[in-house]
């Protein structure tokens, strides 16, 4: 069984006043002047002995003293034991001002002095006892200083033994046999030291060669480290470069496929407002204004394009009906593949929730057909169809198209990969329908090759269908702040139409005015860009003057949607362009909602 640990008011007690004295003098003993790493490894360890030193012999001598008073003390032994310790406190003071090989030498230099002199005035054989610790010298000369120093002291103490053993003979000169033992014991001396000498040797030379080889290879592993650097740096400054080029490249294509796309859209506005027989038939008049209609809203498409990649577009999420929604895109996608292309959709009758932005999805279906459209240049048949699939809603559109190969499927999602011909594709519709499927939580699959068309499933989670609206709300009335006078004008007649009571500015300070002077105001709705302000400015404004009033931001760029938050204030957007039923639309759900709640 394991012993029961101590509590920890023990261990921490112990730490208190054992641990922490004992790191802080590791510390101390560490923190010296010294260059050479070797040197300054070995300069704890070199301390820490001189503290022993300088401590335990003055100790020493004075138990010596106490028990020698009353004899006599001997007087060479107690001045040798002082030098001692003179000299270890005097390295400790030189390795502590960064001298350390001088701490090192002169510490050597002195205990070889005294065994000098303690063998030539005791001799060698009355040393044989505590030889051993005479060899400390040796170990500190090979340790400390190297291998020359080694030698250097081994021929020392070579000589020291010899002064012992010329000691013991010159009082053995008349007993054969002491002096027989005396050549023997500097025999033993010296074979030893020598032996000693020659291993240290050997381990010295080998933890030099260790320690010169970890230093050359540290010094490679920098230089490999400062190689790396400068390769990851040019690399990294290489590949700023290429995703430059690559940008430039790709709003070169961007750009030229959006100057196409409006080029044709102006085209057929230009050529359905010039028709002269529209001033004289209602029926073509229709016909044109319907064609002028639809090359707005191809236009809108192209716009929202470009936002909804960049994510800077205003998002309106909600829950509708996604079968309901193709069912009322069908006959622009109609118009959108021509005479060419024959489209059949089949459309669950059943309603099918969904969680999205509208007009992102119905981009995103825009983006899909127009794929398909390309997919077959010289016609063919496309099948759309809407149906409810384990949970989701799946939208499939199939075409009789060229198809595609794999490396082209591995990338049709790719922001800006497009294999149209330059000018005519942005590579970005498919990106947006992928973005608009994940971040819905949902996925899209592909299934195509090469000459036998394609199926591209989109794939969206259903969701509860909200309840329905039975009641219209009683008369709104709307504040309308937009700078623009003849779309503020378009604006304000559509919502009189669906029975509201509009008051319209143009400026920050007019609307303001307005609202001081009315007796209730049901919502503000406001461009973001206005001549003395932004409709953030306007909205921290009025809020707190119309706790109840819905506030609608009407702006292609939701720029302000960082500082609302901030303010904590609940504000819809609605992204231009757009019709003015669909703001007469999103107003009276806005209001059939209830009053507005910040936070």
């Amino acid at each position: 069984m394991h012993a029961p640990r101590p509590p920890a008011t023990v261990r921490a007690l112990t730490d208190r006043l054992v641990g922490a004295p004992l790191r802080r003098l590791l510390a101390w003993l560490r923190t010296v002047p010294i260059d050479d790493p070797v040197d300054r490894r070995n300069a704890p360890m070199l301390q820490l002995l001189l503290v022993v030193i300088g401590t335990v012999v003055p100790v020493l001598a004075a138990l010596r003293w106490q028990r020698d008073w009353g004899i006599g003390i001997d007087v060479t032994r107690e001045l040798l034991a002082m030098l001692t310790m003179a000299f270890a406190w005097t390295c400790l003071y030189l390795v502590r001002v960064g001298q350390f090989r001088v701490a090192a030498s002169l510490l050597i230099a002195s205990s070889l002095g005294l065994l000098g002199v303690t063998y030539a005035t005791e001799g060698l054989r009355i040393q044989v006892d505590v030889q051993y610790l005479h060899a400390l010298p040796l170990i500190l000369g090979g340790l400390l200083l190297g291998r020359r120093a080694l030698w250097g002291v081994a021929a020392v103490l070579l000589l020291v033994f010899a002064l012992g053993a010329a000691r013991d003979l010159a009082m053995m000169l008349d007993i054969p046999a002491l002096r027989s033992a005396a050549y023997a014991a500097l025999l033993r001396a010296s074979v030893g030291t020598l032996i000693v000498a020659l291993i240290l040797d050997r381990a010295v030379s080998a933890l030099r060669e260790a320690l010169l080889s970890a230093t050359r290879r540290g010094e490679e592993l920098a230089r490999t480290r400062d190689r790396l650097e400068r390769e990851i740096v040019e690399k990294e400054r290489s590949q700023a470069q290429l995703l430059h080029s690559q940008k430039m490249e790709a709003v070169g294509r961007l750009a030229g496929g959006v100057a196409h796309d409006f080029n044709n859209i102006l085209g057929v506005i230009l050529g359905y407002a010039s028709r002269a027989d529209a001033a004289l038939d209602p029926d073509a008049a229709d016909a044109s204004l319907a064609g002028i209609r639809s090359a707005a809203q191809r236009g809108a498409v192209v716009t929202r394009r470009l936002l909804s990649l960049s994510r800077d577009e205003a998002r309106e999420v909600a829950v509708f009906d996604a079968a309901a929604a193709v069912r009322d895109i069908a006959p622009m996608l109609r118009q959108l593949f021509g005479q060419q292309v024959q489209m059949a959709a089949h459309v669950a009758a059943e309603p099918l929730p969904v969680r999205l932005d509208r007009a992102e999805f119905e981009l995103a279906l825009l983006n899909i057909a127009a794929n398909a459209r390309d997919a077959m240049p010289d016609g063919g048949t496309v099948r759309i169809n809407v149906e409810r699939q384990h949970g989701s809603v799946a939208i499939t559109v199939t075409d009789s198209g060229v198809g595609m190969p794999p490396d082209v499927i591995e990338r049709m999602f790719d922001p800006f990969f497009t294999t149209k011909a330059r000018g005519h594709g942005t590579g970005i519709g498919l990106a947006v329908v992928h973005r608009l499927a994940t971040e819905a939580g949902g996925a899209v699959r592909v299934d195509s090759e090469p000459g036998r068309g394609t199926a591209l499933r989109l794939l969206l989670p259903l969701v509860d269908a909200p309840p329905a609206v039975t009641t219209r709300p009683a008369t709104l009335r709307v504040l309308l702040v937009e700078d623009d006078a003849e779309l503020r004008g378009l604006l304000r007649d559509a919502l009189r139409a669906a029975g509201c009571d509009v008051l319209a500015a143009g400026r920050v300070r007019e609307a303001q005015a307005l609202a001081r002077d009315a007796e209730r105001i049901d919502a503000v709705v406001s461009d973001f860009d206005l001549p003395d302000g932004t409709a953030d400015e306007l909205f921290a404004d009025l809020a707190p003057r119309l706790p109840e009033a819905h506030l609608l931001l009407i702006s292609a760029l939701d720029r302000s949607a960082a500082r609302r938050h901030s303010r904590g204030l609940r504000v819809r957007t609605l992204a231009k362009p757009f019709a003015p039923d669909r703001l007469v639309r999103m107003l009276l759900e806005m209001a059939q909602a209830g009053p507005r709640r910040d936070g």
